[in-house]
This record gives C-alpha cells, sequence and structure tokens, in this order.
C-alpha cells in the first residue's frame, strides 16, 4: 500500500456535486489554521490531492466482521 494522502486516516475526500469524488480533499492532521476572506475570518484544513505525501502519515486500519 502506498502512503499517500488518499490512505491517511486523517484525510478527508471532497465530493463534487454529483457525489462523484474529486481526487482532492481536506488533512485533518492538524487544527483548522485561521484564513482571512472578504467575507471575513474563516477556519480552513488544507486542500491536498489525494495522490500527496507527508511524513505524519498514518494509515486507516479496516476490521473485518
Amino acid at each position: 500500500m502506498r502512503t499517500t494522502c488518499e490512505t491517511c486516516v486523517f484525510w478527508q475526500p471532497q465530493t463534487a456535486p454529483n457525489g462523484t469524488l474529486t481526487g482532492f480533499g481536506q488533512c485533518r492532521r492538524q487544527p483548522p489554521a485561521i484564513v482571512l476572506t472578504p467575507q471575513g475570518s474563516r477556519a480552513m484544513w488544507p486542500s491536498v490531492n489525494r495522490g500527496e505525501w507527508c511524513g505524519e502519515h498514518a494509515t486507516v486500519e479496516r476490521v473485518d466482521g
């Protein structure tokens, strides 16, 4: 198994309005950062491609049964 964002327990995939996966998601390893927008400040997690990786990967463990 490759250790990419897609296989990490901290990755939250994003879906398009039609329900299909986009290939991008949010990394939820750390708390969200405060970002200033024209509408005011908001908390956001980094958006990452499913094929990206970092040194803090945590594999999703599946339990059958």
